[in-house]
């Protein structure tokens, strides 16, 4: 399985730091040129449906989420082109020093279960999946962890994924967390042997949404939330234990 570290060619402070941790480690990867919104790169490879964003989280999409959504929606394209799985990353990750072994973990079980995450930012329940070697078990989510750090992806998950991307109304890691739009389970070894930078300290982060929601903008997204919980509910209930 390869791995691909999607980063700005721009950003070459962070491409020579996470250079550096592959190499320590005895990784090869390639980089993927992320989709520059300061460079306007995202208007014209862009999906996105204001109008569905507003539909759903009555507030737009920010330049810098529709260029992080196009440059993972690349990588997947990229995994089907080649017709073989991939390790995706970005470039503000840090590896633990015992990641090349989950890597491996990941690699060996990535055809069967499509997507693999190796990071997510939120502790969330879990169904119990696979014991595995070294103290590492393999789960899937109940609910999506958010997150687009690092993950494996399999040609046949990656082809689930861009069948429901047509249109972009939503951050690529809250379409992710969609199984029960795309129907690619939200798995993960844990614990996890890598963990993200500090936003603080990082150039180019997306950073928090400022936007605050009031009357009928609030009760929209709202109702799209709890039509969330609901279709999560039963896609669980219909996948139990898988």
């Amino acid at each position: 399985m390869k791995s691909v570290v999607i980063s700005l060619a721009r950003m070459t402070e962070r491409r020579s730091l996470i250079a550096r941790q592959f190499e320590a480690m005895g990784l090869g990867f390639d980089f993927l040129d992320a989709v520059d919104a300061r460079q306007n790169e995202h208007i014209r490879l862009s999906r996105y449906d204001e109008g569905a964003a507003m539909a759903r989280y009555s507030a737009p999409l920010t330049a810098a989420e529709i260029g992080c959504f196009a440059s993972h929606y690349s990588a997947w394209q990229l995994c089907v082109e080649r017709d073989e799985s991939l390790a995706i990353f970005e470039d503000d990750v840090l590896l633990g020093s015992r990641f090349p072994q989950v890597l491996a973990l990941a690699a060996s079980r990535i055809d069967q279960h499509r997507l693999i995450r190796l990071f997510g930012k939120h502790n969330r329940r879990t169904r119990h999946l696979e014991t595995l070697s070294a103290g590492y078990t393999l789960v899937r989510f109940q609910q999506g962890p958010i997150g687009t750090q690092s993950y494996c992806v399999s040609p046949d998950g990656a082809r689930a994924l861009l069948s429901k991307a047509t249109l972009w109304n939503e951050p690529v890691d809250h379409y992710l967390d969609r199984f029960w739009l795309h129907g690619v389970a939200s798995k993960a070894i844990v614990p996890y042997e890598l963990e993200e930078m500090s936003r603080d300290i990082l150039v180019g982060a997306i950073g928090a949404r400022s936007h605050r929601r009031t009357g009928m903008a609030k009760f929209r997204r709202e109702l799209s939330r709890q039509t969330d919980v609901l279709a999560r509910l039963i896609y669980n209930i219909r996948h139990w234990p898988r």
